[in-house]
């Protein structure tokens, strides 16, 4: 199973990419079923692991809200997991992981290793985008939509030294 956790650059640097009771995010049922209902139509399996992918980014924002002394830059960690590794995420339950609430939300049950990760997602260093995640971190919605728009890089996993 293809999962997309959100993290910060000081975890990637501990080469801490995830444990136990971390929201993650994939392709669920739930994420599914909220599409065709809400947009009364059927997606593809790439647009719907598109939009797990996001929600990964937009908790990657609340990461870094909560995060003392962290670089501005979201980071996404795809992985290719064993369905063991996590379980859906109770959604009538009243959470306190963050991102918890949305339909691609999935719990971590396993530390996944470098041998499940495929690559890793950061935002570019650059003013402009550490501004517009300062604006999404203490705005709304609208704010949040303008930190959606920006392009994560894509690093192989061979590539993790960069990172650091």
């Amino acid at each position: 199973m293809r999962i997309y956790i959100p993290a910060t650059l000081h975890e990637v640097r501990q080469e801490n990419f995830g444990a136990g009771g971390r929201v993650i995010h994939a392709l669920t049922p739930l994420l599914r079923e909220y599409f065709e209902r809400v947009e009364k139509r059927s997606y593809d399996d790439e647009s719907l692991e598109y939009a797990a992918f996001i929600a990964a980014a937009d908790t990657a924002i609340d990461l870094l809200a909560h995060s003392e002394n962290e670089p501005l830059q979201r980071v996404v960690i795809a992985a290719d997991v064993p369905d063991d590794f996590v379980t859906l995420v109770n959604q009538a339950e009243d959470h306190t992981l963050r991102g918890a609430e949305l339909p691609s939300a999935m719990e971590l049950r396993q530390p996944v290793t470098l041998t499940e990760i495929v690559s890793f997602h950061v935002d570019e260093d650059t003013s402009r985008v550490a501004n517009v995640l300062r604006a999404a971190i203490n705005g709304g919605e609208e704010e949040r939509e303008k930190a959606d728009e920006l392009d994560l890089l894509w690093f192989d996993v061979s590539e993790l030294s960069e990172l650091s």
